[in-house]
């Protein structure tokens, strides 16, 4: 192929939001924990120099030819927006991939059984290897689709095949991340961006490369042509979700058989004979499901029956011996265990009298707590009525949560069904089986969308700062409630903003007004002046230093006063006019108002 054919095509198929890359400069060091690290990492700007303009620069196909040939490395944000051929935007919150992000390093060969079953089970998608031998997973779309159903698809992905458990670090916390991070484009924040494939492929020595189903890297030109053949969409892969093999079987069971990362000597017959017990569970007692077992075993990337046929025919013969119930206390069951995946299928492993079934509250779901990052943080619980859908119920603090009297309060409010009440140990099991893995679902909230009690503070403290403003040398007027700047400091006192507060109708309630000043950025602190008698006098107030969130919005507010000023103007000029004309006689006869629409 052509090289530069072979650029522009690789232009093409990945790409992302052409205002969000970031740059990695070489040289690469390889950290303790093997992740590659780049010399030097950082957004492009347009201005560097300038450091008031912090835009970024737009990517082009030179960055695209520089991460090739091994010059500088190249990330880019996949969320965009779609452009007609003029530039328009006729789409946004799009994506034209989706990436799954391994980040566990230094084993080579880890992920090749994974990517083997993924094929066998339908997906399209092309694995490469990324700069630090972890692995990225990317969906390639035949057209740009919703970012929020891909983020989705994803999640679900991630779920299912219990990637998140399997790939943790030392204190179990998930390595698994997914690419777009976010389904909306917040403007002026930094992208979530994914280091691209076949850095140096110029020099036939690229770094992360494509990973093939027999395990071999390919080369640049051939991972294009591949990666075309397998373009995908939502809509394909939510076909592929819905057929995955197992999944009416516990969770454990369809997690191993599509990971198939059970070694042989981590507890296979175990898991065996935990899987008959499914087997019989859905084809009965008179069923001959060895053959099923076998395919079951097949699955694992040491199969058992290639050097213990005899052992998963003992097991076989145990498990039909008599009635047994599933193993879930057992490794390795236990530790690829999912309660609320599992208590979704049909044959499910979890048991009626376990209160995370919500038998003993009479819910249908008592599903996963999220935390939302505001500026006071606040916590979503979805719950299910019997027979109605899951919402999500709010829950101020923690507080809330442990309060079961609280939590029967809200469900009436929000849900129109009140739980039944279980006892205290019962209800701690719930609340720390509904916590599982919140870390992984903490949901940021922007300033501009946060509608909590603090942020509605925080932005009513930057308005009465900048409202406020006193003439220089008036600082006796914060005595009066104003606000007193000088040499890049502000001087109020606390009755000023009580004042200003009752003002805009704002209640504190249980907010202590201090606490929220000092986390503001203020300090007690004085401000003194001379009295016409030339007495100093030293007034005790609060200090608060200019920072970049006030200079804009005084900005703000001063242009807006400058509008506001232009529109009086022209008001009172009109104003001057009809006095003219009525003065003139020019008024139709209707009256005082002009008849024309």
């Amino acid at each position: 192929m052509d090289a530069e054919k072979l650029l522009r095509d690789f232009y093409a198929v990945f790409h992302g939001n052409r205002s969000k890359y970031v740059k990695h400069v070489p040289p690469f060091k390889q950290e303790s924990s093997g992740k590659n690290k780049a010399s030097k990492v950082f957004y492009a700007l347009l201005n560097p120099k300038d450091k008031e303009n912090k835009t970024k620069k737009p990517v082009s196909i030179e960055d695209y030819r520089m991460h090739l040939n091994g010059e500088c490395g190249c990330a880019i944000e996949p969320l965009c927006n779609v452009t007609d051929d003029e530039g328009n935007i006729i789409a946004r919150n799009m994506c034209y991939y989706g990436v799954i992000d391994i980040d566990v390093y230094g084993q080579p060969g880890q992920f090749l059984h994974l990517i083997r079953r993924m094929y066998q089970v339908g997906w399209k998608f092309t694995a490469c290897q990324s700069k630090s031998s972890g692995l990225h997973i990317y969906f390639m779309f035949k057209k740009a689709e919703d970012a929020g159903k891909v983020i989705e698809l994803l999640q679900k992905i991630i779920t299912v095949y219990g990637l998140d458990m399997l790939y943790c670090d030392d204190k179990h916390k998930s390595k698994v991340e997914y690419f777009p991070m976010h389904a909306t484009e917040v403007p002026g924040e930094d992208g979530k961006c994914v280091f691209l494939p076949y850095f140096n492929a110029a020099s036939g020595k690229a770094m992360n490369r494509m990973i093939s189903v027999d395990g071999k890297f390919l080369g640049i030109e051939q991972a294009l042509e591949t990666i075309k053949a397998n373009y995908t969409s939502v809509e394909e892969m939510e076909e592929t979700l819905a057929k995955l093999p197992y999944s009416d079987a516990p969770f454990c069971i369809q997690m191993m058989a599509l990971t198939g990362a059970l070694n042989a000597n981590a507890g296979r017959n175990k898991f065996l004979f935990h899987a008959c017990v499914y087997f019989k569970k859905k084809y009965g007692k008179e069923y001959d499901y060895l053959p099923e077992l076998l395919d079951l075993d097949n699955c694992m990337e040491a199969p058992l029956q290639y050097e213990d046929m005899q052992g998963i025919e003992s097991t076989y013969a145990s498990a039909n011996g008599k009635e047994w119930n599933y193993s879930c206390k057992h490794d390795p069951m236990c530790s690829y265990c999912n309660r609320r995946e599992c208590a979704k299928r049909q044959f499910t492993a979890c048991q009626k009298s376990n209160p995370q079934q919500n038998e003993n509250t009479g819910a249908d779901v008592m599903g996963p707590i999220s935390k939302v990052l505001a500026r006071i943080p606040y916590y979503l619980w979805e719950i299910a009525a019997p027979g109605k859908e899951p919402k999500l119920v709010r829950f101020e603090d923690a507080s809330e949560l442990r309060n079961q009297l609280v939590v029967q309060t809200k469900c009436i409010d929000q849900l129109g069904w009140m739980p039944q009440q279980v006892k205290n140990n019962v209800w701690i099991d719930i609340l720390n089986h509904c916590m599982e893995g919140m870390s992984e679902r903490e949901i940021e909230v922007s300033a501009e969308s946060d509608t909590t009690e603090l942020n509605e503070l925080h932005s009513l403290l930057v308005k009465y700062l900048t409202h406020r403003q006193v003439t220089n040398g008036a600082s006796y007027m914060i005595n009066a409630g104003q606000v007193y700047k000088e040499d890049g400091k502000y001087y109020f006192s606390t009755d000023g903003v009580k004042d200003y507060l009752r003002i805009e109708r704002f209640t504190l309630g249980r907010t202590n007004l201090r606490e929220e000043l000092m986390h503001f950025g203020c300090t007690e602190g004085s401000v003194s002046y001379t009295t016409k008698s030339g007495k100093k006098v030293t007034l005790k107030c609060w200090v608060k230093d200019v920072d970049e969130e006030l200079e804009k919005r005084f900005e703000y507010y001063d242009d807006m006063y400058e509008q506001d000023a232009l529109r009086a103007a022209a008001i009172q000029l009109t104003s001057k006019k009809e006095e003219t004309k009525e003065d003139s006689g020019e008024y139709n006869e209707a009256g005082d108002e002009d008849s024309r629409f």
